[in-house]
């Protein structure tokens, strides 16, 4: 063999050799490339999907806020509705007429008072002294106390009304004690007419003021 066919052979050896290298160089660079998008392609994907839940997961919160919002409004104007009916019947109530004033004591009295409870009335009650010459006073032997003794039994000053202290109990029969009697008795469905279109707060409010059958009554000690 020539030095010409060793040296073509070794150079047809070597092209083939480096276009195998180049061939697997760039076998693996495709690999590589190829890799590296698919990579790329799924770190999108999950970004995508971690911001969709996110987004989601904020859209939730605010829809939830929302909803207690609004809840928290429509208690607030419920209260507030119901608070309006009965400031107006107490208004009612003290704006009664003598008769009016004469036939609801004269129905507590017969209902509430015991023999001998001490009456006291408030000092803005300005149809007390029609109150005292009731029938029902003489038959149930009820006594008026004023000055330092009705404080000492009643308490503190009361709006309307008036307050019956006996030996085993006391009722408190003021405007305000009627009333939230009568809250206590039919808040709920004076709530649901407001808001329910069954009735205005007038209607409610005359219902309130003509419905107070419910008393405070506090049991005393031996």
């Amino acid at each position: 063999m020539s030095v010409e066919s060793i040296v073509e052979r070794i150079h047809s050896e070597g092209k083939a050799e480096a276009e195998s290298i180049l061939a697997a160089g760039k076998k693996k660079a495709d690999e590589t490339e190829s890799g590296a998008k698919a990579e790329a392609e799924r770190l999108r994907r999950e970004t995508e999907s971690d911001v969709e839940k996110r987004a989601a997961a904020i859209a939730a919160h605010y829809a939830a806020t929302a909803r207690l919002d609004v809840k928290k409004i429509m208690l607030a104007a419920r209260k507030k509705a119901v608070e309006n009916v009965y400031a107006e019947a107490k208004a009612r109530l003290k704006g009664l007429g003598e008769e009016e004033t004469l036939s609801l004591f004269d129905r507590l009295l017969k209902t509430y008072a015991e023999e001998g409870d001490r009456v006291i009335f408030a000092e803005n009650f300005k149809y007390a002294a029609a109150v005292k010459l009731l029938p029902v006073f003489a038959e149930k032997k009820l006594k008026i106390v004023s000055g330092g003794e009705a404080k000492a039994l009643a308490g503190e000053k009361f709006d309307g009304g008036l307050y019956l202290s006996g030996d085993t109990a006391d009722k408190d029969l003021s405007f305000d004690a009627l009333l939230k009697a009568d809250r206590e008795k039919y808040e709920a469905g004076i709530a649901a007419d407001l808001f329910g279109g069954a009735g205005s707060a007038a209607g409610s409010a005359g219902s309130a003021a003509g419905s107070a059958a419910g008393v405070s009554a506090k049991e005393k000690s031996e």
